[in-house]
C-alpha cells in the first residue's frame, strides 16, 4: 500500500478505535451495490497535509460551466456521482471531490445513468448505439472490463494516450492494468483510483475466527506472513474438516466444512493468485500460457481442492448468494469471497472473521497475488467526444484527488468492520490490493474465446483433464487471438 496511505490508515485506527463497531450464470453475478451504511458516527480521515492542494500537475483551467459528462450504471454509478453528504464515508468523500472538481474547473460534474435490470448488456448497449450514431452525449463511459472489449474493437474509443494532461506515469492511474490491457501502444480502456469498483471487487479468503481457534493450531496471520499460505496448506487444512451439522447422513448446506467454494466467478482468481497469466502480447501477436506443465499441475491442486476434498462445499452459479449465508451461519472455516460482501452481507455476523489473501501456489512463489471480478469499470473515451482537453483535465485531477480521499475512505470503511481492527488486518489488505494481477484475457473475454473463463469452466462441468481439453480448444483460442489482433492493429 501506499506509504501515505498507510500513515492515514493507523492514525485513523488509533483516532477511532473507541467508535469503531462490530461490524451467476458463465458471465454475470447478481447486482451488488454500494458498501451499506453503517450505525455509528463517521470518523473524518485524519490528513496532516495541505488538504486544498492537488496531487496532479494539471493547471488552472476554466471550462466556462461544461458539463463533464459520464456514462454510469445505476449499479456502480456511485464512483462518480454523490447527490449530498449523507454520513457515509464514502459517499462524502465522493461528494466533496465532485464539488472541489468543479469549483476548480467550473465544470458541471453529470452521470449519465443507464438502468441495469439485472441485464449487464444494457449500458454498452447504450454506449455503442450512441456513438456509432454520432451523437455526443457523454464524455467518458465507466464501463464493465468483461464488456468493453467488444466495443473497442467496433472503434468505440480512443486512445488515452492521446488525451491532453493525462500522465498515466502517476500513482492515481494503475499501472498494472493499463500496462495488461495496452496493445501496439495503444490503451482504449483505462483504471485509475476513480475505479472503485477495482478495490470493493477485489477477491479475497475468509476465515472463522473462532473455528480457526478451535480446529487449528496456527496463527493463520502468521502462516500468510511467512509465506506458508498455499493452495496444498489450504486443502490439507480443511479435508479433514466436515460435520453432518442436521444428522441427516449426507453432505449439503446444513453441515460444516473447512472450504467453502463456488464454481462461478471465484475460480477466475486461482491462476492470477498463482501468478499464471492466460494471454500475453508478442511481438505481432497474442502468446497463450495456458497449456505448460505449471498450469497443468495448477490445476490439478485445484481439481483435488474442489472435489477430492470431504471438507469442501462447492456452490453452483443458481445458489451463489447463499455462500455468504453458510458462511455467516458459522458453516465454513475458509470461505472464498469478494471484498464487497464483507461491507454489504457480513456486518452484522455473530463471530468475528479474518481476511486473508488467495493462497500461493506453493513456497516458492515470492507474493501474493489476486485479481477482482470481472464486472470492475474501466474508463472510457467515445469517438464522439469534441471536449478532450476539458476531458483530460477533469479525469486526471479525479484521479489524483481520488487517491488522495475516496480511497482512504473506502479502507477507512474496511477498517470499521469487525476484522480489521489491528496492524496485522492492514498488513493482509496490503497483500490483496498490492497483488492484483491482471490479464489481457479478461477485456477481451468473447474475443480471446473465453479463454480467461477456461479454469471456471472446466471446474463448473466438473472435468478434471486440463491438457486434453485445452488442446481442443487450441485452434480456436489461436484463430481467435490472430482475427482480435488483427482488428486492434487496424484500429486508429
Amino acid at each position: 500500500m501506499n506509504k501515505r496511505i498507510l500513515c492515514m490508515l493507523l492514525s485513523l485506527l488509533s483516532v477511532g478505535s473507541a467508535a469503531m463497531t462490530a461490524c451467476g450464470d458463465t458471465n454475470t453475478v447478481s447486482a451488488e451495490t454500494q458498501p451499506k451504511e453503517q450505525n455509528s458516527p463517521q470518523t473524518e480521515a485524519v490528513v496532516t497535509e495541505d488538504v486544498n492542494k492537488p496531487l496532479d500537475s494539471v493547471p488552472e483551467l476554466d471550462f466556462g460551466g461544461a458539463e463533464y459528462r459520464v456514462s454510469v450504471t445505476d449499479r456502480y454509478g456511485y464512483e462518480f456521482q454523490a447527490e449530498s453528504e449523507t454520513g457515509e464515508i464514502t459517499n462524502d468523500a465522493v461528494f466533496r471531490r465532485n464539488r472541489m472538481l468543479e469549483d476548480r474547473f467550473n465544470v458541471h460534474i453529470t452521470p449519465v445513468v443507464t438502468v441495469m435490470n439485472n441485464n449487464n448488456e444494457a449500458q454498452p448497449n447504450y454506449v455503442k448505439k450512441s456513438i456509432l450514431a454520432g451523437d455526443d452525449v457523454f464524455d467518458t463511459a465507466a464501463l464493465f472490463v468483461y464488456l468493453a472489449g467488444n466495443l473497442v474493437l467496433q472503434g468505440c474509443f480512443q486512445n488515452w494516450y492521446d488525451i491532453p494532461y493525462t500522465d498515466l506515469s502517476q500513482p492515481w492511474w494503475a499501472h498494472d492494468v493499463n500496462s495488461a490491457f495496452s496493445v501496439n501502444g495503444k490503451l482504449y480502456t483505462a483504471v485509475n483510483d476513480t475505479c472503485i469498483t477495482a478495490f470493493q471487487l477485489a477477491y479475497v479468503f475468509l476465515f472463522n475466527k473462532q473455528l480457526a481457534a478451535n480446529m487449528l493450531d496456527d496463527d493463520l496471520y502468521d502462516i500468510v506472513e511467512t509465506g506458508k499460505w498455499t493452495i496444498d496448506y489450504l486443502y490439507n487444512t480443511s479435508k479433514d474438516i466436515y460435520k453432518d451439522l442436521n444428522g441427516d447422513g449426507k453432505a449439503d448446506q446444513e453441515d460444516l466444512y473447512g472450504f467453502l467454494g463456488d464454481n462461478v466467478t471465484g475460480c477466475d482468481a486461482y491462476f492470477p493468485a498463482f501468478d499464471l497469466k492466460i494471454v500475453k502480447e508478442t511481438d505481432g501477436g497474442f502468446e497463450y500460457l495456458l497449456n505448460n506443465p505449471k498450469a497443468v499441475g495448477a490445476f490439478e491442486k485445484l481439481y483435488r481442492l474442489y472435489y477430492e476434498n470431504p471438507g469442501a462445499l462447492i456452490i453452483d452459479a443458481g445458489i451463489y448468494d447463499e455462500k455468504q449465508t453458510i458462511f455467516s451461519n458459522s458453516q465454513a472455516l475458509f470461505a472464498q469471497m469478494r471484498m464487497i460482501t464483507l461491507f454489504n452481507d457480513l456486518r452484522d455476523m455473530d463471530v468475528d472473521f479474518g481476511i486473508l489473501p488467495y493462497p500461493k501456489l506453493d513456497e516458492s512463489q515470492e507474493s501474493y497475488h489476486s485479481n477482482a471480478l470481472d464486472n470492475y469499470s474501466v474508463l472510457c473515451i467515445p469517438k464522439t467526444a469534441q471536449n478532450l482537453e476539458m476531458i483530460g483535465a477533469v479525469s486526471e485531477a479525479m484521479a489524483a484527488e481520488s487517491r488522495k480521499s475516496v480511497v482512504p475512505a473506502f479502507y477507512d470503511i474496511a477498517l470499521k468492520t469487525k476484522y480489521t481492527r489491528d496492524e496485522r488486518s492492514i498488513k493482509m489488505l496490503d497483500y490483496i490490493m498490492d497483488g492484483k494481477n491482471y490479464d489481457i484475457s479478461t477485456l477481451y473475454s468473447s474475443g480471446f474465446n473465453r479463454a480467461y473463463y477456461f479454469v471456471r469452466d472446466l471446474l463448473a462441468a466438473k472435468k478434471s483433464e486440463y491438457a486434453s481439453n485445452y488442446e481442443k480448444k487450441e485452434a480456436k483460442f489461436i484463430s481467435s487471438a490472430e482475427k482480435l489482433y488483427s482488428t486492434l492493429a487496424d484500429l486508429d
